[in-house]
């Protein structure tokens, strides 16, 4: 068989994989429609009304997260599925952009390596139907990286000019995209023959950040909110000096081990392929045998996913200031590993094991996959579960409309999640949440439910981003239902650490005269 022939059929063995994911996302979908930030899901809902974008609202900054979700609902109406197709898309474009980089990079074979690693991973399944706009970062920062490498490879300043107009539009995401500006410093650095290239791609993106600030100017008055407003509206974060270790340590447990929520494999085997890949391409660098490919690799694994784990988000002499590590953060810099999974896989494919007929390439990619299929429902059912309760309430919730506002008091979780999902929420409701209070505050808020209101308890909790004490759980509080709460409805699902209790939904009617 030609060389061309193989390329061919690995290539097409690559899209095919890329389908196959797509089936797999369906069919595992975790999707919710608010996450852990009901600001982004209103600023959604906003702009789907007016197709405006207001300068006083931060999330309204992040324009390619809301302005094709707001789109998606605009034509669609809000539900879950609208929410995350925008998210979906960019996940699966992400995977077809990292094929092509990985053909460019390492060949045909590697990329289709590459394109398994992106389909077994249970992470990639769980966070593509999640609330994981990161994956805009993700998306741009890899094309950015086939541009450049086009660019470098032929000389060519226009190809650089398309990597920074990439770096551009992740930077109407979020700020966090000045993380894939490092790699490509040390790049410019170490080619420094190539002036020309990257004149065009330094002076191309320092015009788009001219352009952004005089479009701010005239859309804001302010030539820089853009930087401020991106980045959520400030520094954000909190001093974990003192528990700088562990803050450090839950990128790696996601990564390598179980993660520290519900002890399932996120990333399977892929990771540790990925990291394994790394040692092999360092290996051939320091025996002096590396390729560009070699190069690309350890820049993007060293620089960019060493800026990722170690970067505060403010950093003093006396403080290191970060946000909780969350799972979704990770889409950034999960490509690198599935790229360097690959380059592991193409490169031991026919390595034989002690001159015996064992391959070392097929045993460890038969891993990758088994594990990592087998560990995907495992992943994806706690934010799976929660999503499910969620479904269930809002078809259940308009058989209770009323002529007039019904009052439903419930965690915060539930409420913004009807605020967002629940077309024209204020004409039947009205909405009161508690959130992870202590249990005498959530006494407290049950003690005080009017008659006449709906009460929403139990149920799955909104895995990874707020442990089981969000939930209002009767069973943990020293609470007893008053006579005149009426069970109207209840969804159960098993005991979990998410869960603790079933959904429940109570009617308060007038209270019961005592010994009546």
């Amino acid at each position: 068989m030609s060389v061309a022939s193989a390329d061919s059929r690995y290539m097409s063995l690559a899209w095919l994989v890329l389908a196959l994911a797509l089936a797999l996302r369906l069919v595992f979908f975790v999707g919710f429609g608010l996450g852990d930030d009901s600001n982004e899901s209103i600023a959604v809902g906003n702009f789907a009304k007016t197709l405006r974008l207001d300068p006083g609202n931060f999330m309204d900054y992040r324009v390619m997260n809301i302005v094709p979700r707001g789109l998606v609902y605009r034509f669609f109406g809000p539900s879950e599925l609208a929410f995350i197709l925008p998210i979906l898309v960019m996940a699966l474009g992400t995977h077809a952009a990292s094929i092509v980089f990985a053909r460019e990079l390492l060949g045909a074979r590697a990329a289709f390596f590459t394109s398994v690693a992106f389909l077994v991973t249970p992470y990639e399944t769980l966070a593509s139907t999640a609330n994981v706009p990161d994956y805009v970062l993700a998306f741009f920062g890899v094309v950015a990286a086939w541009a450049a490498l086009r660019g470098y490879r032929r000389g060519s300043p226009g190809y650089m000019a398309v990597a920074a107009c990439c770096i551009g539009l992740a930077f109407l995401n979020r700020i966090a995209a000045i993380l894939l500006l490092p790699p490509f410093a040390v790049a410019t650095l170490g080619t420094l023959r190539l002036w020309r290239c990257w004149l065009s791609f330094w002076g191309t993106l320092v015009g788009i950040f001219a352009l952004f600030c005089v479009a701010d100017f005239y859309y804001s008055g302010s030539p820089y909110r853009w930087v401020v407003f991106n980045s959520s509206g400030g520094v954000g974060g909190y001093d974990v000096t003192d528990i700088l270790g562990l803050v450090l340590m839950i990128y790696p447990r996601y990564l390598f081990g179980q993660d520290p929520d519900f002890h399932n494999r996120m990333f399977g085997l892929t990771a540790w392929c990925g990291v394994l890949g790394v040692a092999l391409a360092l290996g051939r660098v320091v025996a002096r045998r590396a390729s560009t490919a070699e190069w690309v690799l350890l820049i993007a694994f060293f620089v960019f996913g060493g800026m990722f784990e170690f970067l505060p988000h403010k950093l003093t002499l006396r403080a290191y200031w970060s946000h909780p590590r969350i799972f979704r953060y990770l889409a950034t810099v999960a490509p690198v590993f599935y790229l360097n999974a690959g380059y592991l896989l193409d490169r031991t494919w026919d390595l034989r094991l002690l001159r015996s007929p064992l391959r070392l390439g097929p045993i460890v990619c038969a891993a990758m996959v088994a594990v990592g299929l087998q560990q995907t429902p495992r992943v994806i059912e706690p934010l799976a579960d929660s999503s499910r309760d969620g479904r269930r309430l809002l078809a259940w919730l308009p058989s209770q409309r009323k002529s007039t506002p019904v009052p439903i008091y419930s965690d915060s979780w539930r409420t913004e999640w009807i605020h967002a999902l629940y077309p024209k929420h204020e004409e039947a409701w009205s909405l009161h949440g508690i959130g992870a209070e202590s249990p005498a505050e959530k006494v407290r808020f049950l003690q005080a439910v009017p008659p006449g209101a709906l009460v929403i308890t139990g149920g799955a909790t909104l895995a990874w981003y707020s442990g089981i004490e969000l939930i209002v759980n009767l069973s943990t509080l020293d609470f007893t239902v008053p006579p005149n709460w009426t069970l109207l409805q209840e969804f159960d699902g098993k005991r979990a650490p998410w869960r603790a209790e079933p959904l429940r939904v109570w009617s308060v009617g007038p209270p019961v005269a005592a010994g009546g």
